[in-house]
């Protein structure tokens, strides 16, 4: 027996005759015109099935997905069990496009971690969505769902695929390499597989952030901070080039009667240092903080501020500081002939005044940041700081605003005003800057776009607390190393006496 079931999906009255012992066929007809005809010659019995109008929506109303740090659990639902990390997605049903944005992810997290399937997709009632929502699905691309109201009316989804992530890789409490040495350490850099922390000097694990053991050799570096601490001659600051080379420097000031600031290299941990650069002091006071770009075993820059004494009062002299920036041919410094750049440094702002300067590229004349730029608000007498741009014009200053707000931006708000550290790279592709910046109890670092108009776009932001009665600030701001390897960038943060952190700039 063959049977003929009619689904009619309709919204208005139909009225069916059925011609069904002569001629074997069946018309539909609306308003007396016949919209339908069928055979039934072959057919012994009819069965007729009549749905009302149905629902037409076909949305995607929630989108959730689950990271997981071991194996993958069950599906999770609105309201129950969810993943070790849930994103809940921004739905744009104008475009039928779904987009997310990643948080800092926490170090278990890798790229495979992405194929598997989301929580969960909640589409319309009575609706269905293909392929269904349990399927795996890889999320390092774009994922398309399809759809399909109650009335089969359809619509086309696209989750919209990242192209990069962030993670914290590893961190480190500074307290725990307190037997290191403690020194009031400012600065961090990369020598092969360890990390080098100033004025301990101590070596770390870039890997891990473990402490195997040893201590960076110093043999014939001159005495630190002009010979206050003549038992501990230990680079006063160190950096590193975008080579991964080593360098670091001890603190000179005219009222230590120093003849020269010198700056030293190194080839491993175990080597002594080699001087790379003596450069002839006449009141002049280098070493608070050091930039290294390039290679200075090639072509590269080296850039220091000379903060000038302005102590008693003077405050022309505290007005005077510059950056010197040196060139690099062959590895050879030109010792005789810096480029000096007025950017108002001011010794009396000993802690978080200390600014760098950070060319775009390794031309010296620029464009380049500045750290902080020094200005008054009015009759108040405190002073503020703002990051800048500028472009080969010394005068020529673009203001800059960051990432950060902390609190009250016209007296604490440095996060917002302030980069104490930066530095320019690029990343698939893109034109890269990471920051670090200050403020009461805070430290905060970010890793941000730069766009063709001068403007920002963060690709990650980090705040790191710390308690000013049990955690001491350290010797200014601060600073961090960066290295890529492969497609990946590292930043090695180290927010002095409070920790160490390595986070991780990966591409899917």
């Amino acid at each position: 027996m063959k049977t003929l079931k009619l689904l009619l999906l309709v919204t208005f009255t139909v009225t069916t005759l059925c011609a069904y012992a002569q001629d074997k066929t069946m018309n539909i007809y609306k308003s007396d015109k016949s919209i339908k005809s069928f055979d039934l010659s072959e057919v012994d019995s009819l069965k007729f099935v009549l749905y009302g109008e149905g629902s037409s929506e076909a949305d995607i109303d929630f989108f959730y997905l689950d990271l997981w740090e071991g194996t993958q659990g069950a599906p999770g639902t609105p309201e129950g069990h969810a993943g070790d990390l849930r994103m809940i997605a921004k739905i744009d049903k104008n475009t039928c496009t779904i987009t997310y944005e990643l948080p800092l992810l926490p170090g278990w997290f890798t790229p495979e971690k992405m194929t598997v399937f989301p929580g969960v997709i909640q589409i319309s009632d009575n609706a269905t969505v293909s392929p269904n929502w349990d399927v795996p699905q890889d999320f390092t691309k774009d994922v398309v769902y399809t759809v399909t109201a109650e009335n089969g009316k359809q619509k086309v989804w696209t989750v919209k695929a990242l192209k990069h992530y962030t993670k914290e890789k590893w961190n480190v409490d500074y307290r725990e390499y307190e037997s290191g040495g403690n020194q009031n350490p400012n600065s961090i850099g990369i020598l092969g597989d360890r990390l080098v922390v100033s004025r301990a000097p101590f070596l770390i694990d870039k890997s891990d952030g473990s402490m195997p053991g040893g201590g960076l050799n110093t043999t014939g570096l001159l005495e630190a901070d002009g010979g206050k601490f003549v038992s501990q001659t230990v680079p006063f600051f160190v950096t590193s080039d975008d080579a991964g080379n080593l360098i670091g420097t001890s603190l000179y000031n005219p009222a230590w009667s120093q003849s020269s600031f010198a700056i030293y290299k190194w080839t491993s941990p175990t080597a002594a240092p080699e001087l790379l650069m003596d450069y002839p002091l006449s009141g002049d006071a280098f070493g608070r903080k050091v930039q290294a770009l390039g290679d200075i075993n090639g072509k590269g820059l080296i850039i220091a501020s000379n903060m000038i004494d302005g102590a008693g009062g003077n405050e022309a002299a505290k007005d005077a500081g510059e950056h010197y920036i040196w060139k690099i041919e062959g590895g050879v410094v030109d010792t005789n002939n810096p480029i000096k750049v007025q950017t108002n440094i001011r010794w009396d702002n000993n802690n978080y005044g200390y600014q760098l300067l950070s060319p775009i590229g390794l031309d010296p004349e620029g464009p380049w940041y500045v750290g902080t730029h020094r200005t008054q608000i009015g009759t108040d007498p405190i002073e503020y700081f703002f990051p800048n741009l500028q472009f080969g014009n010394i005068g020529s200053l673009t203001a800059v605003t960051g990432p950060f707000d902390f609190g009250d931006a016209t007296r604490h708000g440095w996060g917002n005003s302030m980069w104490a550290y930066q530095k320019t790279f690029t990343f698939d592709g893109l034109n890269m800057i990471a920051t670090m910046s200050a403020a009461d109890g805070r430290y905060g670092f970010a890793v941000m776009e730069r766009k063709a108009d001068n403007t920002h776009v963060p690709f990650m932001t980090a705040v790191i607390d710390y308690d000013s009665t049990n955690e001491a600030n350290g010797n200014g701001t601060g600073s961090f190393a960066t290295e890529k390897v492969g497609d990946d960038v590292f930043f090695y943060v180290f927010p002095t006496n409070k920790a160490i952190v390595c986070y991780q700039l990966g591409k899917f």
